[in-house]
């Protein structure tokens, strides 16, 4: 496959570097291994080239920078350790494509080749942290450095469009990085002081990330990005827009904020239209009143859950723990069915409704046991809880559930439960696929 394979969101703090975070490195531990496992998941995709998006450097308040010189180079001499440098080709060639791009859609954009500064071949630390995990997990790709301007959300995100565009045009394999941290204002003693707002925006673009909703980043109002104090926003939306109009499946690997700044580490890849596949059968059941045939497997049986959802609000939820069905395709075309039709909670979808609502689809991994909260992340980890002929589960990255007391609380009432007394918990991840609908706003 050509193109886009990854769009990751990862922070910039050089604390994140073992050699330079030292003593301060357990309060980010968190953090290290999420950036770690993205780096390993990107490696698995094989990147020839990764764009980094910068918010920091030589930054046009008009117009997004590129780098123009063949070689990128860069070190931690600003932290002490002039030792820990890094070199990579630049990708010159997608640089051209890029900036040929960007002049037809009329988006401003200077190419900067001159020695000192991030367009030219000294990198600041915010392409540095990133690219330091990237060689961890054994990648040797290009690197395409971009700075990010302030721009309207709307021209930010076209950028990546153009990014896509021209991977495809050049034929490359390409991931994409924001280099991004959130607010910078979550407690008192925080880099840029304390504002409430702060950790109103950071959960705004997590639970986005999470939720595969690029339009609830694009809809975020720039006072409140502005009251944050936040360095992210923009390259969040010029990587996101490199998925525009193609079916992705998100996950949040962390986020946590030391320091008073939040860091959150997020992948989206591209993969098969699940959630499309799901919009189909409802509507092959409700139109034809028949069940319809995935020309195609699409994986080993697994747990699958569909999800409907109308403007944010829940429509229809069901699905399976354990594989039922032949293949995952069938999974998702009998889970869809049952989450339009028969969730006790709703009355059936109906035809006329269809085009309004959104479809996401959960493929569930292997149960595990644990034993109680510290063992839970409802990020990271959705939740099933037994006792006898009661059971409930709750998905992970669920909007509005924070901690692992409250996803415990709200799985056991899910389940008729009073109390945890006999009650058995078992944890499992997810893959989260969305088919994103042109034009759908974010509902908040």
């Amino acid at each position: 496959m050509r193109g886009v394979v990854g769009v990751g969101v990862v922070p910039h703090a050089p604390v994140l570097v073992p050699e330079i975070g030292g003593a301060r490195l357990p309060a980010v531990e968190d953090t290290r291994r999420a950036m770690k496992t993205l780096a390993g998941q990107l490696a698995a995709a094989d990147p020839r080239t990764v764009v980094i998006i910068s918010p920091h450097g030589d930054v046009d308040r008009t117009a997004i920078g590129l780098a123009g010189v063949p070689r990128l180079e860069g070190d931690f001499g600003a932290f002490g350790r002039p030792d820990l440098s890094f070199s990579a080709d630049n990708d010159v060639v997608l640089v051209r494509a890029l900036a040929r791009e960007a002049e037809g859609a009329g988006l401003p954009v200077w190419l900067r080749a001159g020695p000192g500064s991030t367009g030219g071949s000294r990198l600041s630390y915010a392409f540095l942290v990133p690219w330091y995990y990237l060689v961890e997990a054994g990648i040797r790709a290009r690197v395409v450095a971009v700075t990010m301007a302030r721009l309207g959300p709307d021209r930010l995100h076209r950028f990546g469009e153009l990014v896509a565009r021209a991977a495809a045009q050049t034929a490359t394999r390409v991931a994409v990085l924001a280099s991004a941290d959130l607010s910078h204002r979550l407690t008192h003693d925080a880099p840029a002081g304390y504002h409430p707002d702060g950790a109103v925006f950071d959960r705004t673009v997590m639970a986005a990330l999470a939720a595969g909703r690029p339009a609830c980043v694009l809809g975020i109002d720039p006072e409140l990005a502005e009251r944050a104090g936040e360095c992210g926003w923009r390259p969040i939306l010029m990587a996101l827009g490199a998925l525009a109009g193609t079916s992705f499946r998100s996950r949040v690997f962390s986020y946590e904020g030391p320091f008073g700044v939040g860091y959150g580490v997020a992948l989206l890849t591209p993969g098969p239209d699940f959630a499309g596949l799901a919009r189909t059968a409802l509507a092959t059941h409700l139109g034809e009143g028949r069940t319809m045939t995935s020309p195609e497997a699409l994986g080993e049986p697994t747990g699958v859950y569909v999800t409907i959802k109308r403007q944010g609000e829940l429509r229809g939820c069901m699905g399976t723990t354990e594989p039922a069905a032949a293949d995952r395709a069938s999974a998702v075309i009998a889970s869809a069915i049952r989450a339009g039709t028969a969730d006790p909670r709703f009355p059936p979808v109906t035809l006329e409704e269809l085009d309004g609502l959104d479809f996401s689809v959960d493929i569930l991994g292997e149960l595990e046991e644990v034993t109680g909260p510290d063992d839970l992340d409802p990020q990271r980890y959705g939740l099933v809880v037994r006792r006898g002929s009661r059971s409930g589960l709750l998905l992970p990255a669920l909007e509005g559930i924070d901690t692992a007391e409250e996803q415990l609380r709200l799985v056991l009432d899910k389940a008729g439960l009073r109390d945890r007394s006999g009650v058995r918990l078992y944890r499992f991840t997810s893959e989260r696929y969305h088919s994103p609908v042109p034009g759908r706003e974010c509902s908040r």
